[in-house]
């Protein structure tokens, strides 16, 4: 018998931890412009205080310690709950192209990470399509729109990210203080649609996955229910015999 394992749960801390996420890069969106402005004052020798500046470097200092341990148990249960459910689609004994390890393996492997964790969502998406309209004439065909959006300005985050370290690691004067900022802003601002699509993704599988399980105890039931029949008609000869 295949086991449909719950993953509702995971779904749901997926969904919270990316919502302190986004919440941790709207702070730090504000972050920016105030640091904005008091590089700009430094470069144009306005008027600024050290203890602006030791505020500043404090309040980042503070804010990345505490957005890299949420963004990795962001990240933990957002793998988490997409290996449930490749598991749960591997385990209804539909054909899958990979093992479901590969659903949490494949963020960690240079180059494969820059696809098939992509290639996996759309096959959770159209097999689990062709699993519901195998039991249901009726179903509707889930639409990949959000997971292409998704998939995009991850990717696009990824090298804008790329980029900004290399602007890092080749700063050298306060000028470059402002270019980073800026371009931190603009990832900040691109983070905010990528949780929502991130969000909607999740969501819309939830959904998905429901029905899936719906119509799967539907169909074992049925089943259970012609092997006692069949079991029952036996017994009956036997008895006859």
């Amino acid at each position: 018998m295949n086991t449909f394992r719950a993953n509702a749960d995971r779904a749901k801390n997926a969904i919270i931890f990316i919502g302190i996420v986004t919440s941790l890069k709207m702070i730090y969106l504000i972050f920016n412009i105030v640091d904005l402005d008091l590089y700009k004052r430094v470069v144009e020798q306005g008027v600024y205080t050290m203890e602006e500046i030791e505020n500043s470097d404090f309040r980042n200092l503070t804010y990345f310690v505490v957005y890299v341990i949420v963004y990795i148990f962001s990240a933990i249960a957002f793998i988490m709950w997409f290996r449930r459910a490749y598991y749960n689609l591997k385990n209804l004994g539909v054909r899958t192209s990979c093992d479901e390890g590969w659903a949490a393996g494949a963020w960690f492997v240079p180059i494969m990470n820059l696809f098939r964790p992509y290639q996996i969502m759309r096959e959770l998406y159209q097999v689990s399509d062709m699993y519901i309209k195998s039991k249901d004439e009726n179903h509707k065909p889930n639409k990949l729109i959000f997971v292409g959006w998704w998939w995009a300005l991850w990717i696009f985050t990824g090298v804008f990210y790329r980029i900004l370290n290399e602007v890092i690691d080749n700063t050298e004067y306060t000028e470059h203080l402002i270019v980073i900022t800026n371009m931190e802003i603009v990832i900040n601002l691109i983070m905010i649609p990528l949780a929502i699509c991130t969000i909607r993704v999740i969501k819309d599988y939830v959904k998905i996955e429901e029905r899936m399980k719906e119509l799967y105890n539907t169909s074992f039931e049925k089943d259970e229910d012609q092997v006692i029949a069949v079991t029952g008609e036996s017994v009956y000869s036997i008895g006859i015999k």
